[in-house]
């Protein structure tokens, strides 16, 4: 099941990747670029969106902006 679930999407997705290149010849500056300034921040709201919040997140929410300062 590990491997439906984990390794399987990541090998498509080296695969599709692979194919798209051999295929377009993509800028690979403009596809990192992409990815850091979209791909990024989507999966970071989405992990956030997704995390049940407890009391050791305003710990180090606190810790953090008194590191800060």
């Amino acid at each position: 099941m590990v491997f439906v679930n984990v390794i399987l999407p990541i090998v498509l997705i080296m695969v599709f990747g692979f194919l798209v290149q051999k295929k377009y010849k993509l800028d690979l500056r403009t596809v990192s670029t992409v990815s850091l300034y979209i791909f990024l921040p989507a999966l970071g709201f989405k992990t956030i969106y997704q995390t049940q919040w407890d009391i050791s997140f305003l710990h180090i929410s606190i810790y953090s902006v008194l590191l800060l300062l």
